[in-house]
């Protein structure tokens, strides 16, 4: 009887077999259909690098037709995603993108279904988006399954399933530690941070961390965010500068973080700095930062942050006694912020104009703050008050402060209490002035604002 062949040759034979196997199928390849899908591969890839996308999908048109099955999906895909996101077609492109999810291809399926899970969250079908996102979440071999749970679990909340959401937590925070997966972990922190659940998320982007995450340098600066917002200054300092210092997509926004974190320690020159390195991000640059992917990708850090930057960056050189500079970085932020932040940026200039004597700018700058807030913005209305006392214009000061008392922010109505007051005193109506001060104790005051009005009622 012959003696059985060892294990480590059946192996080398069962090696070389595929090899020969993976050889008769590259050498189908090579058929003249075969030669031209693979010249259309080839061009295919070609015009993408170029950005010639209607070039682009006649490649991956002709690329379908390739023998094998794995290229067919990935030009499916391919296709799929130039006809969505390029050429506005997201009909024909969620059929390539279909046929894609079906092939059931190893990193061609998963992206397909989590590109179709977006398309229709976009057209509002909920229901098909629930089912790519969990097909992904549960078959999905590549980080975006991950990914794909914290949409599924944005979207049960979003439809009042918060049971099925923290259900779905829970199995994510269970495969996430068996797996000691980086993308698991920075998932569930993300998905933390946006609940207010600090410390959880803290624990997360630390596991991510330690479980060799690709871009260190971004789960970093979401730490400095998380121990930010914890208020740990100290602690947030140095993982931000180990995120502005990497070659990471969300640098823009950790810089930002990185000023505010500076400024609270009272490093005014290098809160300075930091801010000022917001502002040279050109618009395209945070364009394609925005386009771009990142762990633990929110809409927290989506925003533009230069024109908040630009805000604190005025209040700071003001403090510094550097005016020119302060009014050139509050110009930007009125001419570039959103509505909220630019009516911001006029309260803080007319507040510095009013600060340096140039009575005449500060009134503009209240006006102008109120106009952008759509003609109601209590704090510069109180502002402008204080200017129209000033220059005797007592009628329509009085005007503006009986308004105030009413609005809803109790601390401006509480100060416009206190100037009614003591115009109403200037004016000799002491029964008035009283009942104006007596209704300003009854709100929230700084200690020296309320010793100064309990003095003027004990005259």
């Amino acid at each position: 009887m012959a003696p059985s062949e060892p294990a480590a040759l059946r192996t080398g034979r069962a090696r070389a077999q595929r090899g020969v196997e993976r050889a008769l199928a590259r050498v189908v390849t090579l058929t003249e259909r075969g030669r031209r899908a693979e010249g259309d591969l080839i061009g295919a890839k070609e015009a993408m690098d170029a950005g010639r996308w209607q070039d682009a999908a006649r490649g991956w048109i002709g690329a379908r037709r390739h023998p094998l099955p794995t290229v067919r999906a990935t030009a499916d895909l391919m296709l799929g995603l130039v006809l969505t996101d390029h050429l506005g077609q997201p009909d024909h492109g969620m059929h390539a993108l279909d046929s894609a999810w079906r092939s059931n291809r190893p990193g061609v399926a998963d992206a397909a279904a989590w590109r179709l899970a977006e398309l229709n969250a976009e057209r509002g079908d909920g229901a098909r988006a629930h089912r790519f996102y969990d097909w992904t979440w549960r078959n999905g071999r590549s980080a975006l399954r991950w990914k794909a749970a914290a949409a599924l679990i944005r979207l049960l909340r979003a439809e009042g399933d918060d049971a099925g959401a923290t259900r779905l937590f829970a199995s994510v925070d269970r495969a996430a530690a068996a797996a000691n997966s980086a993308e698991g972990w920075a998932t569930l922190a993300t998905l933390c941070r946006q609940q207010g659940d600090l410390d959880r998320a803290e624990a997360g982007y630390r596991a991510a961390l330690d479980a060799g995450a690709g871009d260190a340098a971004a789960l970093h600066g979401l730490l400095g965010l998380v121990l930010s917002r914890q208020g740990r200054s100290a602690a947030a300092l140095p993982e931000l500068e180990v995120a502005v210092a990497g070659d990471t997509t969300g640098r823009i926004w950790f810089q930002y973080e990185l000023g505010k974190v500076q400024e609270r320690l009272g490093h005014r020159d290098q809160a300075c700095d930091a801010y000022s390195d917001v502002l040279q991000v050109t618009d395209d640059e945070l364009s394609r930062l925005q386009e771009q992917d990142e762990p633990g990708r929110d809409t927290v850090i989506r925003s533009d942050p230069r024109p908040r930057a630009a805000i604190r960056l005025g209040r700071l050189r003001e403090s510094m006694g550097e005016v020119d500079a302060a009014r050139d970085a509050l110009a930007y932020a009125t001419d570039h912020g959103t509505t909220s932040v630019a009516a911001a940026a006029w309260l803080a200039r007319a507040r510095l104009e009013r600060r340096v004597g140039d009575r005449s700018a500060a009134r503009a700058g209240y006006a102008n703050a109120i106009h952008v807030k759509g003609g109601a913005y209590p704090a510069a209305e109180l502002g402008l008050a204080q200017l129209l006392i000033v220059a005797n214009q007592s009628a329509a000061a009085q005007q503006i402060l009986d308004r105030l008392v009413g609005c809803g922010d109790q601390r401006i109505a509480s100060l416009a209490a206190v100037q009614r007051g003591e115009l109403l005193s200037a004016l000799g109506d002491t029964a008035a002035a009283r009942a104006s001060y007596e209704a300003a104790l009854a709100g929230p005051l700084s200690a020296g604002v309320r010793a100064r009005v309990e003095q003027a009622l004990s005259r």
